[in-house]
């Protein structure tokens, strides 16, 4: 009995605990944006970089294109969300460019 009540009542609260909003759904390519199999590829490298060039990337992205960044805390924090559906062309071809230099380059220890 004191086993189905502590389920019971640990049902109840999963029950009662905030969800996650639904995913988006995937934007259609646009003429002029990046297609979706660019920022899957992009997003990728981007997660592989160390904190320093990551921090290069989200300051180039913030000059260029401030709209798809948005900062989490402080302004000195270093953690931020960036949504990839709003980075223009031009500021992609960008990124893309500085993550194959440092991919290019030896890594230092």
């Amino acid at each position: 009995r004191i086993l189905y009540d502590v389920f019971d009542k640990r049902l109840k609260l999963l029950r009662a605990a905030p969800r996650p909003p639904p995913p988006r759904q995937r934007l259609p390519d646009r003429e002029g944006w990046p297609t979706f199999e660019q920022k899957q590829v992009l997003f990728s490298e981007c997660s592989e970089l160390p904190l320093r060039e990551a921090r290069l990337v989200a300051d180039t992205l913030q000059k260029s294109c401030p709209a798809a960044i948005k900062t989490i805390g402080d302004a000195n924090a270093s953690n931020a969300i960036v949504d990839f559906d709003l980075i223009d062309l031009a500021t992609f071809a960008q990124l893309e460019a500085m993550v194959a230099r440092w991919k290019a380059q030896p890594a230092q220890f």
